[in-house]
């Protein structure tokens, strides 16, 4: 029994079709997205950490603790735990 090699040529060094993808126009909705992500939620957040690390523990835990913002993360908190267990009755009734 004799063994066939069999040797593969290079590519042409040519120009050559690129093979589409199977989602089109996928970097340039990625470029998108990671321009809002950027804009929208990564410069605030930069600027929130920024002003914070400004100030000393005792200021920032006055802050944190002060009643307009604990009233306004009990609200942001209390609307997220609503939203999640509509979406747990809905999402199994589905």
């Amino acid at each position: 029994m004799t063994a066939a090699f069999v040797t593969m040529a290079p590519a042409p060094a040519g120009w050559r079709f690129r093979q589409p993808s199977v989602i089109p126009g996928f970097g340039l909705t990625l470029g998108f997205s990671l321009a809002y992500l950027t804009l929208i939620i990564l410069i605030p957040l930069s600027g929130l950490v920024w002003r914070s690390a400004a100030l000393g523990w005792t200021e920032f835990w006055a802050i944190a603790t002060d009643r307009r913002t604990v009233n306004a993360l009990e609200i942001s908190f209390g609307t997220a735990f609503v939203a999640a267990a509509v979406n747990v009755v809905f999402g199994t009734l589905v």
